[in-house]
């Protein structure tokens, strides 16, 4: 069969993402097996990874639908994918597609100098070869006789360095933990097969954490030495509600299944803690912190806790990660991101098993869809970006889930509810009045609220179901607690209620281009009687959305008011004084220059967007400027041949060739174009014609993909716009004449 060739590139907007494929040889690996795992049509295949390390070949192969003539031709577009698109959201195997931005093949060159692809199409009925050699941007396939089943992928020259970092132990490990399958009995998901020179590891564990925990889940004797699993909370979070299950295994007391918490409600959950029995220690402070509005994915997930881990209990690694459509985000696949916080609880409470080294589990999100998510995946795919539901995603599990969990784990060491626990937390205690105390903060009891006995005066009310106080009137008031054996004095000082909070006195700087959380900027120890959520944002010439404020502001002076408003009380105004800050204004203002004409483009106002785009961030992002330079070019001559020459553009000329095409008439006085900007351009373009397209062809977008040393620079860009200044120029001032003429 003859070859044919077929060149690459990228789809639009999607330039920053092929740059952001993550290097690590186990990424690269965890990447082209969620392709296989899209792929797959039968149920609990197998996905076979074989690493040769003599020959310095990875193979990966499966057994799913393979790739069809229209898929192949689909590849020289990176970035566009028909994954999670137009109803296409979940694979043969009625699993969510782990891969959506069309980016895992290309991945394999952070690994290899040559890629080979064999695959049968179930599609075409057909098998294909392919070849990718690193940096030639062209994919040679013809149809193949052998047949075969699925795809077969080699990466052939892949370095000493990568293989040996393959075979690693811990990237071993961390290569299974890629899929959610270690901890899950899946009735669908694919399993992973390793062999390393045709030898097939035992790292990968035969029976699930789960399978694990079952053998282990009660201790044999009462020793305090013994090491077993202490218990198992499970968690589900859906629209700002939480529910919990857990068991005890210390002293089966503590176990209660689907206890459902509504997140929005302080009531709800010193009810649940109430109901439980739970000394809520841990994070306490971090309850009312709650963010109700942003919008945060449903997930899942289970802690196991062991007791006393030693080396040798079993050989399954600590830890929980996160997965994403069953596949894990790479920043959470080892033993070192301890993003839970268990240490920090463990440093604070020492007599809890809640340690980092002794907890083991995951979390969760199911049928995962970017596109219409809150929370975004990072480019590097490692991680969620920063925004306000990763803010939110952290803050569920380590103030109510890990909080939670451990508390009941705290309680439970500390006594076993035989009312031997009674220890006084606070002395005194300062409030305002009629503003609740929950009782959990001056007292620490092991047996339930409604068994203790309360003695105080009338200026006093308790509600027993909800643990809290109420102090009425001002002044000091005596309460005397007693579980019985023992009695606690406790003095409280009820103070003036009357809401107050400051801003900064002086103007806030922002540099152009950022966001701010404007609640961020309420001084902290200002707020009295004052709940941050109660506190709204406001301007008349500031953009903001939900009080942050967008990066989409131009630099000059802002006020801000700031407003709350709440039930009873008095509205209060505070005006913030804000000032954004132009960002490399004289960078800008100097690329700016290269273009007097620009903002005379009235009918053509991305133009005017990405000559500004371009001069405000061409020294911060260059890489997406240089695309964004070459885009530039291209569409001023696409409107320059429609709209002055009146010509359909040819679509089977090239970029340079329609460059060409437009010096040619320049060169000959065509009558379309205005006689002074032919007197004004015609030297300094057509004599230099082929500096101009050599310039252009430079600003190749593929070649940073395939040599990460040719990526532009802030200086290359400024070069660059010298260089093109002239042909940009001639384009822009016959497009202003052309307007001026039709207006």
């Amino acid at each position: 069969m003859d070859n044919k060739e077929l060149n690459v590139g990228i789809a639009d907007g999607l330039f920053e993402e092929v740059l952001a494929t993550a290097y690590s040889p186990t990424v690269t690996l965890s990447e082209l097996i969620k392709n296989s795992s899209d792929a797959c049509y039968i149920k609990k295949d197998s996905i076979v990874i074989d690493i040769n390390t003599a020959n310095n070949i990875v193979i990966i192969k499966d057994n799913g639908m393979g790739l069809s003539a229209a898929d192949i031709h689909g590849l020289t577009s990176v970035g566009k994918s028909k994954k999670m698109t137009q109803g296409n959201l979940l694979s043969k195997i009625g699993e969510p597609y782990a891969g959506s931005k069309g980016l895992g093949l290309l991945t394999a060159f952070n690994l290899c100098e040559c890629l080979e692809v064999l695959t049968h199409s179930i599609e075409d009925g057909k098998t294909y070869y392919l070849s990718w050699k690193k940096g030639t941007r062209k994919i040679v396939y013809r149809e193949h006789d052998q047949t075969c089943s699925g795809t077969v992928l080699t990466m052939n020259g892949v370095s000493d360095d990568d293989i040996k970092m393959l075979i690693r132990d811990d990237e071993i490990n961390k290569l299974f933990l890629s899929s959610i399958t270690y901890y899950t009995n899946s009735d669908t998901l694919p399993s992973i097969k390793l062999y390393i020179n045709g030898i097939l590891t035992d790292k990968k564990h035969n029976i699930t954490l789960e399978e694990v925990y079952q053998k282990h889940n009660a201790p044999r004797t009462k020793s305090k030495h013994e090491s077993f699993f202490v218990s198992k909370g499970t968690f589900k979070y859906s629209n700002n509600t939480l529910t919990l299950s857990h068991e005890d295994n210390l002293f089966n007391v503590c176990c209660f299944e689907n206890e459902e918490i509504d997140l929005t409600s302080l009531d709800s959950v010193r009810a649940f803690l109430s109901r439980n029995n739970i000394i809520f220690k841990t994070f306490k402070a971090r309850l009312g912190n709650f963010d109700v509005e942003t919008e945060l994915d449903n997930f899942e997930g289970v802690y196991y806790v062991w007791r006393g881990r030693k080396k040798g209990d079993f050989s399954y690694p600590f830890g929980v990660r996160v997965y994403v459509n069953n596949y894990g985000l790479y920043n959470y696949l080892g033993q070192t991101n301890d993003w839970t916080q268990h240490s920090e609880i463990s440093q604070n409470i020492s007599f809890t098993n809640y340690k980092f080294k002794n907890t083991y589990g995951y979390v969760l999100f199911r049928n995962y869809d970017e596109e219409h998510s809150g929370l975004k995946v990072s480019k590097e795919r490692n991680d969620f970006t920063g925004n306000l539901a990763r803010k939110k995603f952290y803050h569920i599990m380590r103030s109510f889930v890990s909080g939670i969990f451990s508390s009941i784990d705290i309680t439970l060491r500390e006594n076993k509810g035989d009312g031997s626990a009674f220890v006084q937390i606070q002395q005194n205690r300062r409030t305002n009045v009629n503003k609740p105390i929950d009782i959990r903060d001056l007292i620490r009891s092991d047996l339930p609220i409604q068994q203790l006995v309360f003695s105080h005066g009338d200026a006093i009310e308790i509600d027993r179901d909800k643990g809290l106080i109420y102090v009425n009137t001002h002044g000091e008031h005596k309460i005397t607690i007693s579980n019985g054996k023992k009695e606690l004095d406790i003095l409280i000082k009820g103070e003036d209620p009357t809401p107050n909070f400051e801003l900064p006195t002086k103007p806030t700087k922002i540099k152009e281009g950022n966001t701010k959380n404007l609640l961020d900027l309420v001084k902290p120890k200002s707020l009295i009687n004052v709940e941050l959520s109660n506190i709204s944002t406001e301007s008349d010439n500031a953009s903001i959305d939900k009080n942050v404020l967008k990066a989409t502001n131009k630099p000059g002076f802002y006020q801000i008011d700031y407003v709350y408003r709440a039930e009873g009380h008095p509205e209060i105004c505070r005006v913030l004084d804000l000032i954004i800050t132009p960002l490399f204004k004289k960078q800008a203002i100097k690329l700016r220059n290269l273009f007097p004409d620009y903002e005379l483009l009235d009918n053509y106002h991305k133009l005017n967007d990405v000559v500004d785009e371009i001069s405000t961030g061409y020294v911060n992002s260059p890489v997406v400027c240089g695309i964004a330079l070459r885009s530039l070019v291209e569409i001023s001559m696409r409107h320059f041949i429609e709209d002055v020459l009146e010509e359909e553009p040819e679509k089977e000329l090239n970029t340079v060739a329609k460059m060409h095409h437009i010096l040619n008439l320049l060169s000959k006085d065509d009558p379309r174009l205005e006689e002074d900007i032919i007197k004004e351009f015609k030297s300094k373009l057509c004599k230099n014609r082929k500096l101009i397209t050599k310039y252009y062809e430079e600003l190749g977008l593929n070649n940073y993909v395939h040599d990460v040393e040719s990526i532009i620079t802030s200086n290359e860009i400024y070069a660059f716009s010298r260089r093109l200044k002239n042909f940009l120029g001639f384009l822009f001032k016959s497009l202003i004449a052309k307007n001026n003429c039709t207006s």
